[in-house]
């Protein structure tokens, strides 16, 4: 189609919309379908909402000038993102990573936003529709755009990046995530670094964390920022505390609020980019202080029983076994481990979740396994072991836990966090 009259329309909007629950006035309406609804349908009630013009596929109203009927919504929105990047004056920052992208993300902000007109993925709009929603709803006057960008299979995160195209690019790690979409680990290796390819094309630059090999390797090619190691471009020590999660860089210390030591990658990375874009370092450490986790990630707790550690936004093995150490240094006496199921897996899940309950075995701490992929697992040491988190909740309801430090972790499917009431 031409988008050039469309794109018109949406200069002179406020911007875009999925929902007409939410639609703001003088908004586009893009009319998405999914396996359970049909925006189309919901088209003409969006106009009715105040909404500017409506983008549909099917010929469900009327033709005018407020209407946009195109081969394909989703495309069309993907190519009005792609379209809008190549106009904004913002630079724009893009991540990916296994584990600690959307902590990346909020600390990056917190720093860059002390300084620049910040703008930043709200929530986990990381997808294929979040993405390109992202960016169509960057304010005018944004100065920098951080852009997070989640996959679970291969050339997600090229076609991600061809709609982005940052000016920064950074990978926070190379995990064991969506294992079952990548096809293993050197899957997740390959799938990720198509942002790398997209940096090289357009001679974008990648920061990179000199003290991971594998990225090292995989940006030896590329225009490049390196922080951490000593002979890299912004030098920094990782400090091995797990509370608060610390970083060292020319004799300044960047204390967060952040529990877990392998939380300092990203915070040296916040540092590189507050000094790149000329912060100064007092600055910096109030941006990397400032961010407080949420939304169940990295969050210590205190009920009026016991002190919890909710990390149960989302797991996979790298991220649980982390976290788990992590914990185990910090929790000292009557420690809990509650581990809900990874998803994602594939053919590796039955080792992966067997893999962790070894990682438990010597560990001085009560250990309950939810949910059915733990639940066919064996120990040599006792551990509970409950097929939902329902089942846990009511035996946690008659043997409750007291004066513990407990750790929840679990993928996001398990909603774990609904155990807190009785913990």
């Amino acid at each position: 189609m031409n988008y050039e009259q469309l794109y018109s329309t949406f200069l002179h909007a406020s911007g875009v919309s999925t929902d007409t629950r939410a639609i703001g006035k003088n908004n586009i309406f893009f009319a998405l379908k999914g396996p359970s609804f049909n925006g189309n349908s919901f088209a003409e009630q969006a106009l009715k909402e105040g909404a500017m013009a409506v983008v549909i596929d099917e010929p469900v109203m009327d033709s005018s000038p407020s209407v946009f009927l195109v081969e394909n919504v989703l495309t069309t929105l993907q190519e009005l993102a792609r379209i809008h990047r190549s106009n904004l004056d913002a630079k724009v920052i893009g991540l990916t990573g296994s584990n600690g992208k959307t902590t990346a993300k909020e600390l990056f902000k917190s720093v860059l936003s002390t300084s620049y007109k910040t703008s930043a993925t709200v929530g986990n709009l990381n997808n294929h529709i979040g993405v390109p929603l992202t960016i169509l709803n960057t304010p005018k006057d944004t100065e920098i755009l951080i852009v997070e960008m989640g996959a679970n299979h291969q050339g997600e995160i090229r076609m991600l990046s061809s709609i982005s195209n940052p000016d920064i690019g950074y990978i926070t790690n190379f995990g064991k995530a969506h294992l079952e979409g990548f096809g293993g680990v050197e899957g997740v290796i390959k799938g990720k670094s198509e942002l790398y390819e997209n940096l090289q094309l357009n001679d974008a630059q990648a920061l990179v964390n000199g003290e991971d090999a594998i990225q090292m390797e995989k940006t030896a090619g590329l225009t490049r920022i390196v922080f951490g190691s000593e002979d890299s471009d912004y030098p920094m020590e990782f400090s091995t505390q797990n509370y608060p999660a610390t970083v060292i860089a020319n004799d300044t210390r960047f204390v967060s609020e952040l529990t877990g030591s392998f939380h300092t990658a990203n915070i040296g990375a916040a540092i590189a980019l507050g000094r790149i874009f000329k912060i100064q370092d007092s600055i910096i450490q109030k941006g990397i202080a400032s961010y407080k986790p949420s939304n169940n990630r990295s969050e210590w707790r205190r009920t009026e029983r016991n002190k919890i550690m909710l990390d149960a936004y989302n797991a996979n093995p790298s991220s649980m076994s982390a976290s788990i150490q992590s914990f185990i240094e910090e929790a000292g006496s009557n420690a809990y481990l509650i581990l809900g199921d990874m998803f994602e897996l594939g053919e590796t899940s039955a080792e992966e979740h067997q893999a962790i309950v070894d990682l438990c075995e010597p560990l001085e701490c009560e250990v309950v396994l939810v949910g059915e992929h733990f639940h066919a697992t064996h120990s040599q040491r006792s551990m509970h072991r409950f097929k939902s988190t329902e089942e846990t909740l009511e035996y946690i309801k008659s043997h409750p836990i007291v004066d513990g430090s407990i750790l929840l972790k679990g993928s996001r499917g398990m909603k774990l966090e609904t155990l807190l009431p009785v913990i």
